[in-house]
């Protein structure tokens, strides 16, 4: 089996991985949608807005409560204009 990492974890962070995904799921949605959203985690929320930020999405400015298996957090939705 292969060997798994999540894009975000530290060892494969700053190779432009992240990036590259982004900018594939723009460019298949575009002439599509003219705004993708995106909610992000307040557990990931260090690393992912940053990032979000550097590539012109912004926050909206909601918050609604997230739940997965026993992870217990808030979701914040940022969106990006096309």
């Amino acid at each position: 089996m292969p060997d798994v990492r999540p894009i975000g974890a530290p060892d494969v962070r700053r190779r432009g991985l992240g990036r590259r995904l982004h900018d594939a799921a723009v460019a298949r949605t575009a002439g599509a949608v003219d705004r993708i959203r995106a909610g992000i985690v307040d557990t990931n929320a260090a690393d992912s807005t940053p990032f979000l930020a550097r590539l012109g999405w912004a926050p909206e400015g909601d918050a609604v409560p997230y739940r997965y298996d026993r992870l217990e957090s808030t979701v914040r939705h940022w969106s990006l204009r096309l």
